[in-house]
């Protein structure tokens, strides 16, 4: 510097609002690069209970298939035909009701996934 020139200094309380300013940026970079990851976490929990519940309906419509009646019992409330490949059983109306829930329950676990993932995808910033 030529003398007669003072360094020119920013005020204290200028000085700390932009530090403070730049570390308040970064804070909320890695919360919300946190969040990112905990909402893709939920993400994959809730397709893997989807994908859980799909398999439990196979299961369960091949349980109920080989393990009910093959001719309808309509005293017990067997009227409800299942046909599995050609194996055709009789359930009730609470084990069609277990079936319906099932099924349903894992379309719909599945769509909230895959909406999710791809809002997800679309909203992630392109770095």
């Amino acid at each position: 510097m030529r003398a007669g020139m003072r360094s020119i200094r920013w005020p204290c309380l200028l000085q700390s609002t932009l530090c403070h300013g730049a570390a308040e940026r970064q804070k909320n970079r890695r919360l919300r690069c946190a969040n990112g990851r905990r909402f893709m976490r939920f993400v994959k929990v809730v397709m893997m209970v989807g994908f859980f519940a799909w398999i439990s309906y196979l299961c369960l419509t091949l349980y109920y298939g080989f393990s009910r009646p093959t001719v309808a019992q309509p005293d017990a409330g067997r009227i409800y035909a299942v046909n599995n490949h050609g194996h055709v059983a009789y359930l009730t109306n609470r084990e069609v009701a277990n079936l319906h829930l099932l099924l349903e329950a894992s379309g719909a676990l599945t769509a909230v996934g895959i909406a999710c993932a791809a809002f997800a995808k679309f909203r992630a910033p392109n770095s």
